[in-house]
């Protein structure tokens, strides 16, 4: 087996591993925010508890850039202008 081989497959089994760890650590979130007495004390999100990173990084991708910003914005401008004119019709 080559560097790269092992390496390939050394990254699949830590995904694969967080992607267990994140079942245990879903419960282990409820289980602390559900009866603590001091709500200033609990963590806030699942990364406070545990960071696993290869499950974190699917949910973090979901950020919108400023391109696609103004994109949503003169979508937005055009839809309400064709409905304003629809309105007079």
């Amino acid at each position: 087996m080559t560097l790269s081989e092992f390496k390939l497959r050394e990254y699949a089994y830590v995904r694969e591993q967080q992607w267990e760890w994140a079942k245990y650590r879903l419960v282990g979130f409820m289980a602390i925010r559900a009866f603590n007495i001091e709500p200033k004390d609990i963590p806030k999100r699942l990364e406070d508890v545990m960071n696993l990173n290869h499950v974190d990084d699917l949910t973090s991708k979901n950020i919108i850039t400023d391109r696609q910003i103004q994109a949503i914005k003169t979508a937005q401008e055009r839809y309400l202008k064709e409905k304003k004119l629809k309105e007079i019709e």
